[in-house]
């Protein structure tokens, strides 16, 4: 019946239509038929039997379309609705559809976008005469036009479905019966979720994030190599300490000393700079040079010095090279046995020797298998350095972007996906969806919102995307919004849990306690505070089954192949975005302006603020970031679980915001962007009081 209101729907706006009776073989195995060539003698239309997991009908379904035509089902409603529908009608411009479809739409419900269009095109009167009649029939009906509309629909559509269904009785399997009530049972329906999040953990988090993510970003993609510090570079500069004994004039990347005393031996060190990495990874491949010009003198001493984070130090020697005239080239492999607290390169000079320094970089090499190519390739042939920085720099489209997309989320999706028509083919996402429906009812939704939040867990980008499932304008803001406030996706979410170990589960605990708090506490005044209206939730439960490998390797690639085509430009887009922004200064800026808010409101290290700011490309990179600062002891327990708080409640990464301002339009994104971040700092700093008012320190 439910599919005939649709129908009903359609037909009244005059447009032509072919219906598709699906699940037919369903609708068998629980002693339902329909008899289709009574149903489209009804509704004068063509109505093919399917089963679209099978692909039965579906050729069928195709010719059919060549013959669509209007329906000639009407639905009648009492005087005071079709009088008041008459009159808009008569208000409304030319339209390509039946003018009572509209006008019954209008008057049953307050359609934003569909009054602005009108607005725009002409109707600007017809659409004020819906808004009176509503109120003026509010007098008449209790529960409003929309409600006596709906309800005209059902009986027309339920009367239908009578006359052409035939049922037998059947049946049912009490294993069956048992085991589709415990999934929808108010107790063990949470306990059989439960397990089929431990399940998605493992078959998402650690398979797919994990394994296969872990080879194709490392090893099939790769890291192009990239600047750790450099003399005279724009993000990443390098620091040159000398004594006080000494004269330094620095210009671009080079640095002449020379002692202010004869005789006085110098030592020069070269330390990371304002944006340049804190410390070292184990294990990585690194590289460092420096050229050194001495005139009439020996070669001087340089090394790199590496201190570790168990207190232990190493050093590596940088051999030169002659290159003639008192030049010389330094240039030095090393990979750290552990991670590296701090490092620096040292120079050593003879007594009264000047030196002009030049070309000191220390970079980690690049590795896997494509990336580093189309690096080199892009090396050797663009002469323009901004175009290569956009392309295969820090932030470039290539180098981070495609890493991104395709080496990280798109592994975690695919198994996301995997599972999700798993769960979806086997009949239990519909009975997830109303044991749900209990708790999204007290934040404006419904059990139908389970599905964008359970791709939340995923990637959050893309669940924005699948938000448009729900029906209503309201739905689709407040989901969203929480979406980006409140879900962590699933690289971050690994971060966080992993973070257990370091932190303690105690603080883990409190992280996703203060972040589920505030969904549901944004979620309620959301869903008080915006106008619209709430829909009624209404599911059709299939029963459980083992489910088919064609049909679910099937909906795995048509929903890989949706995200490639609309999430991936919005991956690459935003890290371009990022690229030009860096490019320009402004992460700089921005690090500048947030640091008073990090350090008085949420007392944590200045520091903390480029995490912050990178966990804007990606929220798992920042909370990678906090873990590099945790182990480096600039934060402690308590700090790093207000920072994860922060982080997973603020802004939402830039190609999530790309995406919603595809769907919400750019000044409701504008207003979710500075509502997300205002409430991420108020709730950190809230957090940061209690804690130490309580003596929580984790």
């Amino acid at each position: 019946a439910r599919g005939l209101r649709i129908t009903a729907e359609l037909a009244e706006l005059g447009l032509p239509l072919v219906v598709a009776l699906n699940m037919v073989d369903e609708a068998a195995i629980d002693g339902v038929s329909v008899n289709h060539d009574k149903l489209a003698e009804a509704l004068g239309v063509e109505v093919v039997p399917t089963v679209a997991i099978e692909r039965r009908g579906i050729t069928e379904l195709f010719q059919a379309l060549r013959h669509a035509r209007r329906a000639k089902l009407v639905v009648h409603y009492p005087p005071q609705i079709e009088r008041a529908a008459q009159e808009i009608a008569g208000l409304l411009p030319d339209l390509p559809v039946s003018k009572r479809g509209v006008a019954l739409t209008l008057l049953a419900s307050d359609d934003e976008q569909l009054a602005a269009w009108l607005a725009a095109h002409g109707g600007a009167e017809a659409v004020r005469a819906a808004q009176e009649a509503r109120r003026r029939l509010l007098s008449t009906y209790v529960d409003g036009p929309g409600w006596v509309i709906g309800q005209a629909r059902w009986r027309a559509a339920e009367e239908l479905a009578e006359q052409v269904t035939t049922r037998r009785t059947v049946s049912v399997s009490r294993l069956g019966a048992a085991a589709s009530a415990a999934t929808m049972h108010p107790l063990w329906g949470p306990i059989v979720l439960a397990a089929v999040l431990g399940v998605l953990y493992l078959v998402v988090g650690r398979l797919g994030a994990g394994v296969v993510a872990d080879w194709m970003s490392n090893t099939l993609l790769g890291t192009p190599p990239e600047v750790v510090m450099a003399l005279g570079d724009r993000e990443r500069p390098a620091h040159i300490e000398v004594e006080p004994a000494a004269a330094l004039e620095v210009a671009g990347d080079t640095a002449a000393v020379r002692p202010r005393t004869a005789g006085a031996a110098l030592r020069i060190r070269l330390l990371p700079g304002p944006g340049c990495p804190l410390g070292l990874a184990a294990g990585e491949p690194y590289a460092a040079k420096l050229g050194a010009r001495v005139p009439g003198g020996p070669a001087p001493r340089v090394g790199i010095v590496l201190r570790l984070q168990d207190g232990r130090r190493e050093q590596v020697a940088m051999t030169p090279q002659a290159l003639g005239a008192g030049s010389f080239s330094y240039q030095a492999s090393f990979g750290p046995s552990a991670e590296v607290a701090d490092y620096a390169v040292v120079m050593q000079l003879a007594e009264g020797q000047p030196v002009t320094v030049s070309d000191a970089a220390v970079a980690r090499q690049g590795q896997g298998f494509i990336v580093p190519r189309l690096y080199a390739a892009v090396q050797k042939t663009v002469p323009w350095e901004f175009v290569r920085y956009l392309l295969v720099g820090q932030y470039g489209v290539l180098s981070m972007g495609l890493r991104l997309a395709f080496g990280i989320v798109l592994p975690i999706v695919v198994f996301f996906f995997l599972f999700l028509a798993l769960l979806e083919d086997s009949g239990y996402i519909a009975r997830l969806s109303v044991l749900a429906n209990r708790v999204f009812e007290k934040i404006g939704l419904t059990g139908r919102a389970v599905v964008p939040f359970v791709l939340g867990l995923g990637c959050v980008t893309m669940a924005t995307l699948a938000a448009r499932v729900l029906e209503s304008p309201k739905a689709r803001l407040i989901t969203t919004f929480l979406l980006a406030f409140a879900t962590p996706c699933s690289a971050q979410l690994g971060i966080i849990l992993g973070l257990g170990g370091a932190i303690g589960p105690g603080a883990v605990l409190a992280v996703v306690g203060v972040v589920v708090f505030q969904l549901f506490l944004a979620g309620y005044l959301a869903s008080r505070l915006l106008p619209g209206e709430d829909t009624d939730f209404l599911c059709e439960i299939p029963p459980l089954r083992l489910p088919a490998a064609e049909n679910v390797l099937r909906k795995t690639w048509q929903r890989a192949e949706w995200f490639l085509r609309e999430a991936v430009p919005y991956f690459l887009l935003g890290t371009a975005a990022l690229a030009v922004l860096a490019w320009v200064g402004g992460l700089q800026l921005m690090e500048r302006a947030a640091e008073p808010v990090v350090v008085r409101l949420l007392s944590l290290p200045p520091e903390t603020t480029y995490s912050f700011i990178i966990g804007f490309l990606r929220r798992d990179y920042g909370a990678a970031s906090l873990y590099d600062l945790h182990r480096q002891g600039k934060l402690d327990s308590l700090q790093i679980v207000v920072a994860l708080i922060v982080l997973t409640l603020s802004v939402p990464c830039i190609a999530n915001l790309l995406v919603i301002i595809k769907e919400q339009g750019a000044r409701r994104a504008a207003v979710l962007l500075v509502v997300i971040a205002a409430l991420a700092v108020l709730t950190g700093a809230l957090a940061n009081v209690a804690f130490r008012a309580l003596g929580i320190t984790f």
